[in-house]
């Protein structure tokens, strides 16, 4: 049993150690620009939403914007407009 067990052991402690999960090895990487200019765009609308700052989407939104509502349904340009063009707008990125 002890000889079965000074053979295994050595061999197994390798394994387990490749097996565990390496937590904070991995660096960050900072975002790239295409990124950041997401990230930015995406803080811009949350910002005007939450202002109901009509004149940051007649700015930004194209005369033949369109989205599709979480409900499905497809809206235009000036119905962003509107539902947002009010302050007060709580929305999480």
């Amino acid at each position: 049993m002890r000889i079965t067990l000074a053979l295994t052991l050595p061999l197994l402690c390798p394994m387990i150690s490749f097996a565990a999960p390496r937590q904070g090895t991995a660096a960050e990487k900072p975002p790239t620009a295409v990124e950041q200019s997401a990230m930015d765009a995406e803080k811009g609308f949350i910002a005007a939403a939450k202002k109901g700052d009509v004149a940051y989407f007649k700015r930004t939104l194209t005369d033949d914007f369109s989205f599709v509502s979480f409900d499905g349904q497809l809206y235009e340009r000036q119905d962003m407009i509107d539902q947002y063009g009010d302050p007060g707008t709580d929305i999480l990125p």
